[in-house]
This record gives C-alpha cells, structure tokens and sequence, in this order.
C-alpha cells in the first residue's frame, strides 16, 4: 500500500511540476522549460532523451514500471510542443508515436487518451 501511495505521489508532483511550467508559474531560463525535469525524474539529461532512439530509450526503462515510461512520454510532448524548430518537433512527434506504442504494449490498461493524442500527433505530421 505505501509503494502505490508512493509512485501516487510522484506522479501527482510531477504533473503538478509540469503544469506550473506551463502556466508560467514556475521560471526557467533553458533553452527548453521542461529540460531539468529529465534530470530530475529520469537520471538523464535532456539531451540524452532527444538523441537516443525508441530502443534505447524503451530499454532504458525496462525495469521500471511503466507508469515511467508514460511519464517520459507526457514530459516529451509537452516539451516537443514548446520547440520552434519544426524538423526537430517532428522527430520528437515521431518517437512520442513509437513510445506510445511501447506504452501501449506493455500497459495493461486501455487508453482513449493516449489513442487521440497518437492520432493528433500523426495528423500534426502529414
């Protein structure tokens, strides 16, 4: 009961964390807002997670519960949305769709959501 109250609390402050970024309520002065959050939750840095490929990245997470992997993948598109560059969104886009469907593979739960935004970011795409 404490780990699912634990990882509950994580997720809540990490949403909390990426919410007030994107409010303006929390300032920061990167190239990226979201950049120390990759640090913080995940280890690596920013830079890390935007060259590595799907199968690093997937097996990078593969001891980790796959609330992480979701975690990582809510963090790259609010980030992704947040890049002027369009040849570098669309690789972000790109490789939020295939972890979403790593995501989706190794969750146990169905997602409307995670559907609608693959779907949004495949049209954002064309």
């Amino acid at each position: 009961m404490l780990a699912k109250d634990l990882i509950a609390s994580v997720i809540k402050t990490f949403f909390e964390e990426l919410d007030d970024i994107r409010d303006g309520n929390r300032k920061v002065q990167v190239e990226s807002p979201y950049a120390e959050m990759y640090t913080s939750y995940f280890v690596k840095d920013r830079t890390w997670f935007m060259q590595a490929d799907v199968k690093e990245i997937t097996l990078f997470f593969a001891d980790d519960p796959v609330y992480k992997l979701e975690m990582l993948v809510e963090l790259l598109f609010r980030d992704a949305r947040k890049v002027a560059d369009a040849e570098i969104q669309a690789a972000m886009y790109r490789k939020i769709i295939a972890l979403y469907d790593v995501v989706d593979i190794r969750s146990q739960d169905f997602s409307l959501e995670r559907m609608n935004r693959v779907a949004e970011l495949k049209r954002s795409l064309e």
